[in-house]
């Protein structure tokens, strides 16, 4: 392990981001923080930290929005997520960090042009099946990268019936699908010291989003803040592809 103030720096700059971006647009931190903790920790530790992170900042949202939950609904997608998210970590924990990167770089840039291009023009039945199906794709997401969100988002937005739902909905299934992870992550043994050490600027830098993001969210479009950020997504996805095509 190897602790440095550039280190905690780095964490730190990035969860901001990332807890900034979500607390705006309602998702956004796994994408976001998974551009940049790649880069200083292994492929494991990274979606440990990533998880453990949007754990906590799902908390405080599913708090404040507890009032608008709606359990079943929320609770559809859910074991599939789960199930699927912990047979990807096996593959995280036997994969090699090369290859895990090419993936996460396709991963990053397809998530790209589907938000960009296509979220806001698909619209699915909220049936059991459509729950499995939108369950499936994001727990490949999540145990791979830790960024299982856009598919659940899809389907929390056609079964919501008002925006407070949707966000209220979202977030609980996020506390519960990032707790499930977080304790097999520990039991793969993604969840290391260093991992627990950069849990501390990780918390203090989404405490500071989170009230930056409150104060910040009516006075800029969420829309528009949604456009950057994902063509900032794309672009990662291409270098993280050049990077890991390097490295190989």
């Amino acid at each position: 392990m190897v602790f440095s103030a550039e280190l905690f720096a780095f964490i730190a700059a990035a969860c901001f981001m990332g807890a900034f971006v979500q607390r705006v647009s309602g998702i956004g931190y796994g994408i976001i923080v998974m551009l940049f903790f790649p880069l200083v920790l292994s492929m494991g530790e990274a979606t440990a930290l990533s998880g453990m992170g949007s754990l906590i900042a799902s908390c405080v949202v599913a708090y404040t929005m507890r009032k608008h939950v709606n359990i079943k609904k929320a609770m559809m997608p859910m074991v599939p997520y789960c199930i699927i998210a912990c047979l990807m970590m096996l593959f995280v924990k036997s994969a090699a960090n090369e290859l895990l990167l090419l993936l996460l770089g396709i991963a990053l840039l397809g998530m790209s042009i589907y938000l960009s291009f296509f979220s806001g023009r698909i619209s699915i039945r909220p049936t059991a099946r459509n729950a499995m199906i939108a369950g499936s794709i994001g727990g490949v997401l999540s145990g791979l990268f830790s960024m299982g969100g856009p598919p659940v988002m899809v389907y929390f937005l056609s079964c919501s019936d008002t925006n407070d739902e949707y966000l209220a909905n979202i977030q609980f299934f996020f506390v519960v699908s990032n707790a499930v992870s977080t304790v097999a992550r520990f039991a793969n043994g993604f969840v290391t010291p260093q991992v627990l050490w950069l849990l501390l600027p990780s918390a203090a830098a989404m405490v500071a989003a989170n009230y930056t993001g409150g104060k910040v969210y009516k006075k800029i479009s969420a829309d528009g803040l949604r456009k950057v950020v994902y063509g900032v997504v794309g672009l990662c996805g291409l270098l993280t592809i050049l990077r890991a095509a390097v490295l190989s």
